[in-house]
């Protein structure tokens, strides 16, 4: 069994190209779960010949205690394959620092060939290993689609603005700042960057000028609305003729990475959780924490940008998603996330009125929750409904937005409520509750003012 657990095997090792590891060291059972090629071992250094592949060497002096005559040997081994294959040397004898920091014994290994290797020390290996061949395979990435609420900024721009200019600012952003310069980084090795985002496309950009104002300087491209994001995805992988191996999607949310998966499986993917030391740790164990050679390019970025621009407009599409919710009424433990929902929720919200507990004893409070394949939501929603069968506000989290989830609500609310009305206040924001309602008949609509 592999010791390196929750690393998943990259599409890469599924190329043409043979991958051999020759060490002195018995280091298959710990990397062959992870790193699937052609393993020798052998004291002598007696490795068969090949031609047109990629070869690792994996030497430590830790345990063997070389000669100089042993050090020029293994120097010139390495050299003679290097002629006609791709190479990478690990090993502490001529200035890799890795194996020296990573070398001690580990009996929990057993004793193949006295392991002087930790298990951290084969997971950094194995990490090494994918770089390597990712980068000879493929190079580094050549794209990355990143989402913009609670990826690039603590919140939901439509939501939260004045919260977020504040939270910015606090050392509990520190990995959205971070993240913002990794992607800067990126940028100037000639790599393009596009936010893919629901919002607005001004809203988009309101957010973009408040992180950073020469944003248009690294970023290529704003890709904004309601479009299924993995639909939005492939038109833009058509268009710039970039492929999907190349790209890297990153979003908060798993229901989004998991329909990318599901329908853009050579899709890189990696969640962000307000977290920029798991986001690298979780690149680096999949070969993806990479830089490319280049440096930026202004007319190859621009040349892009006039392959992206502008935007055809896709038709409306619903994520199949299975998911599955509670509906509850009147529940008091959800009482608070009700009146957050009431001040924060701006897309889809029919009324939107910030609420206190004084004035929810007015009316009959359905909420939910929601799961699906990708995880549990929690509570996203809430209808209120008056004593005079008026739905005075019926709110959901964008979060839970794309799959009909707030179709399968209204239905079931109306089989427990007859509703005669609907309140509606039309806003700049709340287009999608516009869409939505748009699809109700037979109940008259309260527009209010």
């Amino acid at each position: 069994m592999s010791i390196i657990t929750n690393f998943k095997l990259n599409h890469f090792f599924s190329s043409s190209m043979n991958i051999y590891v020759f060490s002195d060291l018995y280091v298959e059972p710990h990397l062959a779960q992870e790193i699937p090629a052609k393993y020798y071992y052998s004291e002598s250094y007696d490795f068969p010949l090949v031609d047109n592949a990629i070869l690792v060497f994996i030497f430590s002096d830790l345990y063997k205690n070389y000669s100089r005559s042993s050090s020029r040997e293994i120097k010139r081994l390495v050299d003679e394959y290097d002629n006609s294959n791709s190479v990478l040397l690990l090993s502490d004898l001529h200035g890799n620092a890795i194996i020296s920091d990573i070398s001690h014994y580990d009996f929990s290994f057993g004793f193949y060939a006295q392991m002087p290797l930790s298990k951290v020390g084969i997971e950094k290996i194995a990490i090494e290993i994918k770089s390597f061949i990712r980068y000879t395979l493929r190079g580094a990435l050549k794209c990355y689609f990143v989402d913009l609420d609670n990826t690039l900024i603590p919140g939901v721009w439509e939501e939260d603005k004045e919260a977020i200019v504040d939270e910015y600012q606090k050392p509990s952003s520190g990995s959205f700042h971070s993240l913002k310069m990794f992607l800067k980084k990126q940028a100037s090795y000639g790599a393009q960057v596009i936010i893919i985002s629901k919002n607005d496309q001004s809203s988009i950009i309101d957010a973009l000028e408040f992180i950073d104002s020469g944003w248009n300087q690294w970023i290529t491209h704003v890709d904004s609305g309601w479009g299924v994001k993995y639909e939005r995805i492939n038109q833009m992988l058509a268009r710039t003729s970039i492929s999907a191996e190349d790209c890297l999607v990153v979003d908060d949310n798993p229901i989004e990475l998991g329909s990318i998966e599901e329908h853009i499986p050579l899709m890189n993917r990696q969640i962000f959780k307000n977290n920029f030391q798991y986001f690298v740790c979780d690149l680096k164990s999949k070969g993806l924490y990479l830089f490319g050679q280049a440096s930026f390019n202004e007319e190859r970025k621009n040349h892009f940008k006039r392959q992206l621009s502008p935007s055809s407009k896709l038709k409306k599409q619903n994520l199949k998603i299975d998911f599955k919710y509670n509906l509850f009424e009147n529940n008091p433990a959800h009482v608070e996330r009700v009146i957050e929902l009431s001040s924060k929720t701006n897309q889809f919200n029919l009324n939107k009125k910030p609420l206190n507990a004084t004035e929810l004893v007015k009316y009959k409070v359905f909420t939910w929750d929601c799961e699906t394949q990708y995880g549990p939501l929690g509570v996203i929603g809430f209808a209120l409904i008056s004593k005079e069968g008026e739905l005075a506000n019926f709110a959901m989290s964008c979060r839970a937005l794309g799959f009909s989830l707030e179709y399968a609500v209204f239905n079931d609310i109306k089989l427990k409520h007859k509703i005669q009305s609907i309140a509606f206040k039309k806003t700049d924001k709340n287009k999608v509750a516009q869409v939505f309602l748009d699809t109700i008949a037979g109940i008259s609509l309260e527009v209010l003012s």
